[in-house]
Parts: structure tokens; sequence; C-alpha cells
């Protein structure tokens, strides 16, 4: 196995080779007899002025490290400055996008910051702000009403202002003005509003659904059986629901893998190529401590037993 550290910027389906930048800047390529695509997603961007340079994203373990460290700076900072403004900027925090990954966020990061405050001597008197936003008319909108509603419960009584039908119309490096009207002082703004599958799938001349590259059940290429694709840059179909294709989830794409890696060997001539299939068993929306809104086998649950 050949480990090549970089990017990949190109594929040249027709020649079968895969056009590299590697982490020195040089250009490189490769050969392949089989291949797998499993790019993956980023972020979507809205094209709302600042947002790029100024927000934080939330995607994998680099930028969840890179944001947990970010609060805490904010609310240390906070706490040496004698400037009271300043020290509500740095512990004020906007987090966009009110799906699963921002209601989490928001949950589990105003209980982080309400324990720093408590360690801190000169913030025990000052509560962090957290604001949830969303275009949506409420949180996590992809579930059950009820569910729903259980969870702007919960973030409402800790004390997260939740604001539906409300999104950012521009940031800067002082705050956010908001759609709705008003300027909120923060230092971070965190952006979930959902995600895409990577660029690279748009420069294969493969055709698409929903911007994710067609491949059938056995994840390949149709008219290429030498080529694969799983995980959020495909659209796989689901077996369980005629004619739908597999949400962009982690318990997806983890499992997809595996059948990729299974149908390539067969194609190989080792086994017996699979179709891929998987029933949603439900989820779970982790709101911290031992509330979380969950719907396993289709039963709503809220609150402990959730969690």
């Amino acid at each position: 196995v050949r480990l090549i550290p970089g990017n990949v910027d190109a594929v040249d389906l027709d020649r079968r080779m895969v056009h590299y930048l590697d982490v020195d800047g040089d250009r490189g390529e490769v050969a392949f007899d089989r291949l797998v695509i499993a790019a993956g997603s980023v972020h979507k961007l809205l094209p709302i002025p600042g947002v790029a340079e100024h927000a934080h994203g939330f995607r994998g373990i680099p930028e969840a490290l890179y944001l947990r460290d970010h609060v805490i700076r904010q609310m240390e900072l906070a706490g040496a400055t004698d400037d009271p403004a300043e020290c509500q900027a740095r512990c004020t925090f906007v987090v966009v996008g009110a799906g699963y990954t921002g209601t989490e966020v928001a949950a589990h990061g105003q209980l982080l910051t309400g324990t720093l405050a408590r360690r801190n001597a000169r913030l025990r008197r000052l509560r962090p702000r957290w604001l949830l936003l969303d275009i949506a008319g409420r949180v996590l909108p992809e579930l059950d009403e009820k569910l729903s509603r259980t969870a702007a419960r919960v973030l409402r009584r800790r004390g997260i202002e939740v604001r539906t039908g409300t999104s950012v119309a521009e940031a800067d490096i002082d705050g956010v003005r908001l759609s709705g009207g008003g300027h909120i002082p923060t230092r971070t703004l965190v952006w979930c509003v959902g995600v895409r599958p990577d660029p690279l799938v748009e420069s294969l001349g493969r055709p698409t659904r929903k911007g994710r590259l067609v491949v059938d059940e056995f994840l390949t290429v149709p008219g290429r059986p030498d080529i694969f694709a799983c995980g959020d840059i495909a659209a796989v179909p689901d077996l369980t629901r005629p004619g739908e294709i597999t949400p962009m989830t982690a318990q997806h794409a983890t499992r997809q893998g595996k059948a990729a890696a299974s149908n390539v060997a067969a194609s190989l001539g080792h086994g017996v190529r699979r179709a891929y299939r998987h029933g949603d068993l439900g989820f779970v929306v982790d709101l911290g401590g031992l509330q979380a809104a969950a719907n396993p086998v289709g039963i709503p649950l809220g609150g402990p037993l959730a969690a």
C-alpha cells in the first residue's frame, strides 16, 4: 500500500490517471486499475459577506478541536479584560444552522462555557450567551415536530436563544448583523448550515443526482465497472426506500466503505459482489448531560430515556 499525502485536483477517467498536489506543493499523478472515490463533502457556504472569512466550521475532528480551543481561549480572554463590552462579546457565541450539528454544538457549547465561567473568579457572575439561528420555522426541522419541540424546550431552558426564521446577513471581526436587523457583538460564529458534495465530482463529467455522483446499488459508476464511489459524494440508491438515495450521514458512509472494498475485491475475482443495503434504525441528537432527542426504530423519545 502506498500512501500519498496530498489533495486530488483532477481525475482523467479515460487515461485512468489521478492527478494530485502533494504536501510540498509538487504535482504528481498515479495510474489506477480500480478507483474508489470517497472524497466526502464540504461546507455549504452561502454568498453572505464575511462568512467565509470569519465563520468557524464544524466538520471532522480537526475543526472540532480547533473550535473547542477557540471557545476556551475566548473565555480566558474575557476573564482577562477590564472592558465590559469586550468581555461580553467574547462570551457571546452564535451558531447558524439548527439541524443535527448546530443543535448539538449549541447544546454542548453552552454546558462547556458555563463550566469555564464558574471556574473563573472574574466570570462567575456572567452568563455566557449562546444564540442558535435558522431560517426554518423550528429547530431540527428534519425531525418529528414533537422531538423538535422537546429539543427547543431543553435549549431555551438552559438560556440558549433560539431564533427561527433568522440568519446572518453579514459577518465581520466584531460580530454579526442578523437578517431581521440588529447587530450581535461576538468573536465566535459557528457555521453549521449544511454540506454539499466535494467539488471534485463536478470535474468527472459523469451523471449526478443532487450534486452527487450517480452509482448503482453495487456502488459502481454506470458504464464504468472499474470506478466505485461511496459516502457523501455518491448518490447511492436506498434499497429500503425505492426511488430515494441514502442520506449524507456517517452511518451510511462507513458501511458503504466496507461494501465498496468488498465489491472491488469481487471485481478482481475475490468473492461475490453484493448490493448495498442498510435499514435505518433511527438517530440520537445529543443535547448534553442526560438530555437528548431520539427515535429508535421510529419511536420518538426525549429526555434521559433518549440519552
